[in-house]
């Protein structure tokens, strides 16, 4: 490991200066080279491409954590406080950050916050009470319909009014 460069200035702050090892690596290409125009358009298509057939694998993807969600539901009814050790969790939670992660790559800003906001609750909160599974089984059934109907962009008045009081609700 290199060794970190420490400059003292006049006053007597110390300052470690950033490391360069990857700077000198690269040489002197610069950004524009390594992200030519030409790339970027590259990449715009695809994600055009994909971005169409995003809402119909996403809803394969929230039917697969729906059905996780009535696995964890119906082991909770039964009487098992402890489902998130149940792999069905792990591949809802799996679901829900890919939701998260790529929805808004392809324009599904909405989406992505009512994701964002329903593992926000797996994380911070106990979400194994009655009241959890209603809050669990809302987002999923948001999800659902954002991407059935193939709302791209954040929703809106409407979504911002949605995601509020999802968000209200995890509190």
């Amino acid at each position: 490991m290199a060794e970190k460069k420490i400059i003292t200035k006049k006053d007597g702050t110390k300052v470690v200066a950033p490391d360069d090892g990857l700077k000198k690596k690269l040489g002197k290409t610069s950004i524009e080279k390594v992200l030519s125009e030409e790339k970027v358009k590259s990449a715009e298509k695809i994600i055009e491409r994909d971005g169409d057939n995003f809402s119909d694998d996403a809803m394969k993807d929230i039917k697969m954590a729906q059905r996780h969600f009535n696995t964890l539901r119906t082991a909770f009814d039964a009487g098992r406080r402890d489902v998130q050790a149940l792999p069905e969790f792990t591949d809802l939670l799996d679901a829900v950050l890919n939701m998260k992660s790529q929805s808004g790559m392809y324009g599904f800003a909405f989406a992505t916050a009512i994701a964002r906001s329903l593992h926000g609750f797996f994380i911070e909160r106990n979400w194994q009470t009655e009241r959890g599974m209603r809050i669990i089984n809302l987002h999923l059934d948001a999800l659902s319909r954002v991407f059935s109907g193939n709302i791209r962009g954040d929703g809106g008045i409407i979504g911002k009014d949605i995601v509020d009081g999802l968000e209200e609700m995890v509190k």
